[in-house]
């Protein structure tokens, strides 16, 4: 498996996350990130706002700041465990 540069500056974003929580997002970068990376590079706008309404640890809101640092970006998650 070939880790790409975006991988790589998602996960050092993630780097002082607690243990637990450290492995499930690494997890989601290495393993199921590059299935959305399509979608988001096709479809996030290059300035304004975005909604990312359910947004869990952040990893695709952090992507689409790191891609485009014009954007202002919201995210909204419930669940206490990403707080």
């Amino acid at each position: 498996m070939k880790i790409s540069d975006e991988q790589i500056q998602l996960l050092k974003l993630y780097r002082k996350a607690p243990l637990g929580e450290k492995v499930k997002i690494y997890a989601r970068i290495l393993f199921n990130f590059n299935q959305i990376k399509k979608y988001l590079d096709r479809f996030t706008p290059d300035s304004g706002c975005v909604f990312d309404y359910g947004c869990g640890y952040g990893i695709f809101a952090n992507y689409m700041k790191l891609k485009n640092p014009n954007l202002h970006i919201i995210g909204f998650d419930i669940s206490k465990k990403t707080n």
